[in-house]
């Protein structure tokens, strides 16, 4: 049936609540003293099933659950009434585009005939999505056994040992040509691998206000402007170093200066006053005017609006390895920014090695290094080719989740039509 086209950064808007939750939450305490929250073991399935088609995703990684609560948002857009259950170790936080959608949880079942036979008896999932670099092989070969279509996302290398599990796949979605080779190799036919690209959750695009940024707008007009995002004490001297020596070139560049924490906001202009730099301070409600050379944004919940604002965006968090929460850049490369950065990527590795790739970021290892990429990438055309390579790679993201989510949408009508 005709299928409309996926919405998802539409709905990316919000963070989730944590998702419906049916087991009792525990904490485990035997790694290290730390806790962490894991889902009760029940000895049967401690919910009624839905009525209706049930999908069921086995996130065995621990940390899948961004990308699949994307995959169920897409899912649910295109044939809402869908119910879907998440198997996992512990309990998982979904994405924002998941927000509407009440996925049920559960911890999987003991991989064992016994324990999978018990599992399928009461859930009866129409369709069983699993990661490939964990396929449990008693559920998957009792799923099997039933006609259940079964799919593998290929999140790493397969090894030689997953080629009796591959045989009951319906289809395996492969990032790229030589993930697909390995599965040519290891006995997938081709004609059950489909190339999809990274699987990978976005994270919600800030919102801005509009009259404030086009009242922004105007008074930048004509100014080149770049943004220092979420900077730590460290990382400030190195910023207003690299903005002296890049503004030697350009001489109204401006820079959009956001603290990490925003208490610091005015002892850090105190301190730019004192060394002579011409700065406006945003909590204090000033504007900058053709003279300003620093704007210290030091209010919270603004940075859709720096970030709409600057061609240019130098990520907070990863020069000074030490920041505890650096800049995410999947935000400003999807805001249409050209992203500049420093070697410690940390949480977002992942993101920062797909921009990297792609040529859609440039990184710097000080402040001296900050100040030649400034000379170049502020060049308009420089910084368009940037920011459009890392729009390309933040909407790659949602393009892989429609795919996947088309190939189990029609999986599903498949059986619906022949039972």
């Amino acid at each position: 049936m005709a299928r409309k086209s996926f919405s998802l950064l539409n709905r990316m808007r919000a963070w989730l609540n944590p998702a419906v939750l049916h087991n009792t939450l525990v904490e485990n305490e035997t790694s290290g003293g730390g806790a962490a929250l894991l889902l009760d073991r029940p000895l049967r399935p401690d919910r009624p099933r839905p009525a209706g088609r049930l999908i069921w995703f086995h996130d065995s990684s621990v940390g899948s659950a961004a990308q699949l609560g994307d995959l169920a948002a897409a899912m649910d857009e295109e044939a809402p009434g869908l119910s879907f259950l998440l198997t996992s170790h512990t309990h998982q936080v979904l994405s924002p585009a998941a927000m509407d959608i009440a996925i049920l949880q559960q911890r999987p079942p003991v991989n064992t005939p016994g324990g999978a036979r018990a599992f399928l008896d009461h859930w009866k999932p129409d369709l069983a999505v699993f990661f490939a670099s964990a396929l449990p092989p008693a559920l998957v070969a009792e799923a099997a056994q039933r006609a259940m279509p079964i799919f593998a996302i290929c999140d790493t290398a397969l090894p030689a040992s997953a080629r009796p599990m591959l045989r009951r796949l319906d289809k395996a979605f492969a990032v790229d040509d030589a993930q697909a080779e390995i599965l040519r190799r290891r006995g997938l036919p081709d004609e059950r691998t489909a190339i999809v690209g990274p699987l990978y959750a976005n994270p919600p695009v800030p919102l801005c206000n509009e009259t404030e940024r086009e009242n922004f707008a105007r008074l930048l007009a004509g100014r080149p402007v770049w943004l220092a995002a979420q900077t730590t004490a460290i990382e400030d001297v190195a910023m207003i170093g690299a903005h002296a020596g890049a503004a030697r070139l350009a001489h109204r560049l401006l820079l959009i200066l956001v603290p990490d924490d925003p208490m610091r906001g005015t002892a850090v202009v105190q301190e730019l006053r004192a060394r002579r730099w011409r700065v406006a301070q945003r909590s204090a409600d000033e504007e900058p005017d053709d003279e300003t050379q620093v704007y210290v944004a030091d209010t919270e919940g603004e940075m859709g609006l720096w970030y709409r604002l600057a061609p240019v965006s130098f990520m907070g968090g990863s020069l000074d390895g030490t920041a505890s929460h650096p800049a995410d850049p999947a935000i400003p490369a999807a805001l249409g920014s050209a992203i500049l950065h420093g070697p410690n990527t940390g949480p977002y590795a992942q993101m920062y090695q797909r921009l990297d790739m792609a040529k859609a970021s440039r990184i710097a290892r000080d402040g001296e290094g900050l100040t030649r990429l400034l000379n170049v990438v502020m060049a308009p055309d420089k910084a368009a080719v940037l920011a459009q390579a890392a729009w390309e790679v933040s909407s790659g993201g949602a393009e892989t989740i429609s795919r996947i989510a088309e190939t189990l949408l029609a999986a599903l009508d498949a059986k619906q039509e022949h039972p």
